[in-house]
């Protein structure tokens, strides 16, 4: 670190999770996909012998040196000692081509008994997206919180509401943000969901046909921490490619919700509006001026979440018109997945990190919020509450009006007393009510129904978004421990056998 061309800035600090993740993998190495399985493949074949074992389909004698076996590879694993052999196609087959090296080929070889690599792959994809999607999840939730966090100092904060990426009426920085937590708590619903669909037990499928051995699927289920055991075999197989597909629109949802921070964050920090200043260690400079301060964390999310939506595509044409039976096709799926969610894995991360340490700034978003008659719907709304007009002609008194003040505002009082007088309206707007509806924060807290911008209504809607985080990850934590508890399980059989006497 350090060593980049733009770092010349005095103080100039920079984030390396932020500088890695905008380099990305211009300088980075991408693992092979099955690599990220290997951990999944070792605790499927420790359960899948274990269960073998207790339907007396293999000796106890097998079963303690393959789990013996198994575990030295795990450490060779840990260690970075273990690397795949390209010509023995797929880490299933570098497993057991290892572990009969270490207990010959007659133990080695009846660890694939009632088994294939078409629902061990399955069974395998489905224990990794699991994991990656409580990581995912997480993440995400620390970033909501983040924004709970923020927008909790902002509750008074006034600023322009886009539509059109244009001002158009007065809200605050509070109710933005909560905007952006809101979606975020839906996605982790969505991750909750998909996690559901996915974390059903396809082992015991064999080639998509069952086998004639007497397995035990819902022993394998408990002892890989499954929920429960997907039932039909063929459909187990043929549409292996749903469980990565269910991941990629989880995913892709949620970049999308933080590809619309990211530009948010973009379009506040440019010249002239300057409504937030990003904090320098999360930017970076040019090669040729000295100047430049870049959001490219910010464009970078713009970029994965736009690759995410073509990941959404291939999954889902993969799958589309499969005839009912194992085809090599998904296999492209699996290369599909993993990638994005590597790819996706620190988007989150780094912008939880930027939330911690931005800075809005109230005195700019305040002044923005008394341009551009940013209250005119409030003018409207009063002369339909105070001289019972219909909308539409209170909306046609106040657009003439404007049209008869300053450019930028604000909106003068004797152009909109003549329209009145025009209409035949009995009675004069006073100074007094001009002043409160030309003042941002009296409109701010008029707008108090549930999940308006008035102070009052966001501190009820970041008390319920911290409710909604809360029993997340209490979920969150209930699914850690299910995972352990098999894991421990495994663990504990392994433990009593190897070693023992015969």
């Amino acid at each position: 670190m350090g060593k980049q061309s733009w770092r010349g800035r005095k103080d100039q600090a920079v984030d390396e999770l932020a500088l890695l993740f905008a380099a990305g993998r211009d300088v980075q190495a991408r693992q092979p996909a099955d690599l990220a399985l290997l951990p999944y493949d070792l605790w499927n074949s420790e359960a899948h012998t274990i269960m073998l074992w207790k339907r007396r389909i293999l000796a106890k004698s097998d079963l303690r040196k393959i789990l013996a076996a198994l575990e030295e590879i795990r450490c060779e694993w840990q260690e970075g000692t273990f690397w795949l052999d390209p010509a023995l196609e797929d880490v299933h087959m570098n497993i057991e081509v290892r572990l009969s090296e270490r207990v010959g080929k007659d133990t080695g070889g009846r660890m694939h008994t009632g088994r294939s690599r078409n629902d061990q792959v399955a069974c395998d994809m489905r224990m990794f997206l699991r994991e990656e999607l409580l990581k995912l999840s997480a993440d995400a939730a620390q970033l909501a919180d983040e924004l709970v966090r923020l927008a909790g100092k902002h509750l008074d904060t006034v600023m322009p509401g886009l539509t059109h990426r244009r001002p158009a009426t007065v809200t605050s920085a509070a109710h933005w943000l909560a905007a952006h937590a809101q979606a975020l708590l839906r996605d982790l619903e969505r991750i909750g969901f998909a996690y559901r669909l996915i974390n059903r037990c396809p082992l015991g499928a064999a080639a998509a046909y069952g086998t004639s051995w007497a397995l035990d699927r819902s022993l394998v289920a408990k002892l890989l921490g499954f929920d429960s055991v997907e039932e039909n075999t063929l459909d187990c197989i043929t549409h292996r490619w749903e469980s990565e597909a269910q991941a990629a629109v989880t995913v892709a949802m949620l970049l999308n919700h933080c590809s619309s921070l990211a530009q948010d964050l973009i379009v506040f920090s440019m010249e002239p509006a300057r409504w937030v200043r990003l904090p320098d260690a999360f930017t970076t400079g040019s090669s040729i001026m000295p100047q430049k301060r870049n959001p490219d964390f910010a464009e970078i999310i713009l970029g994965r979440s736009a690759a995410a939506a073509g990941a959404v595509q291939t999954l889902l044409g993969i799958g589309r018109g499969l005839p009912m039976g194992y085809n090599r096709e998904t296999q492209v799926g699996k290369q599909t997945i993993i990638e994005l969610l590597e790819d996706t894995r620190l988007v989150p991360q780094v912008l939880a990190r930027v939330m911690a340490e931005v800075d809005l700034d109230g005195k700019r978003l305040a002044a923005a919020a008394t341009e551009g008659y940013l209250n005119a719907v409030d003018f409207a709304d009063h002369l339909v509450r105070d001289f019972s007009l219909p909308f539409r002609e209170a909306y046609g008194v106040v657009a003439r009006a404007i049209g008869r003040s300053p450019a930028r505002g604000p909106l003068s009082r004797e152009a909109l007393n003549r329209e009145l007088k025009a209409l035949g309206v009995q009675g004069s707007l006073s100074a007094e009510q001009h002043r409160a509806l030309c003042s941002p924060e009296s409109n701010l807290a008029r707008r108090k129904h549930l999940g308006g911008p008035a102070p009052s209504a966001v501190r009820g809607h970041l008390r319920r978004l911290r409710e909604g985080l809360e029993a997340h990850l209490d979920w969150l934590g209930e699914c850690r421990g299910r995972l352990e508890a098999a894991r421990s399980e495994v663990d504990a059989v392994r433990r009593q056998l190897v070693g023992s006497p015969g």
